[in-house]
């Protein structure tokens, strides 16, 4: 048994939503330079999606539920390990093909500039108003 990992596959999700109802700024990229980042969003989607809001998970980011899955598997990785549950008996992220997690990347990037452009629900973290002043 490794309580490290138990630890880490339990906290992660705690710790997300800790920061969530923080109100603080979690996009490092926003905080610099002012723009959102392919994941801006995320969050916010998630709780709507937990809530059962499926128009505002939408609005605030169309990934969501893939993002939310791929999140909640790697906790669980995280814990069956603590309690050493072999991989070898679950499928594990690790062996996902290169070239799927290219088409990811790729997916991800050109949801990101659908948004920009105002499609897909637009984005939600938007620097610019209607009169294109920043806010």
């Amino acid at each position: 048994m490794r309580p490290l990992w138990i630890v880490a596959g339990i906290a992660a999700p705690l710790a997300a939503a800790l920061l969530h109802f923080s109100e603080l700024e979690l996009c490092g990229l926003k905080r610099m330079i002012g723009l959102p980042c392919p994941g801006c969003g995320l969050s916010r989607g998630t709780e709507a999606l937990l809530r059962g809001d499926l128009v505002t998970m939408w609005n605030m980011h169309p990934l969501t539920p893939i993002v939310f899955l791929l999140c909640g598997w790697f906790c669980l990785q995280l814990t069956l390990f603590g309690f050493g549950i072999p991989s070898s008996r679950f499928p594990s992220l690790n062996r996902v093909p290169n070239h799927m997690w290219v088409a990811w990347i790729v997916l991800v990037l050109m949801v990101f500039a659908l948004r920009m452009c105002g499609l897909l629900g637009g984005h939600p973290d938007w620097p610019l108003s209607e009169s294109g002043a920043q806010f």
